[in-house]
């Protein structure tokens, strides 16, 4: 189950179950957890750490897809 403040970004769907959209979000969500890293934008620490778990659910749902079609002989 999501937090209350684990917003989706517009375009986010986290039930997707394709591996390039999925592929997206991680990007997307390291992009952003590394750009809130900055020592200038310590203050939005709040901000960082929602991305920081969004990007902690994609990474795992890429992972849990990839095991299932390995398992599944599907490419």
């Amino acid at each position: 189950m999501q937090a209350p403040d684990d917003r989706l970004l517009p375009g986010e769907s986290s039930t997707s179950t394709d591996l390039e959209d999925i592929s997206h979000w991680v990007a997307v969500y390291a992009e952003l957890v590394e750009f809130l890293q900055r020592p200038e934008l310590l203050a939005v620490a709040e901000i960082r750490e929602r991305y920081e778990r969004r990007l902690a659910f994609w990474s795992q749902r890429r992972e849990e897809l990839i095991k299932t079609r390995n398992m599944a002989g599907t490419p």
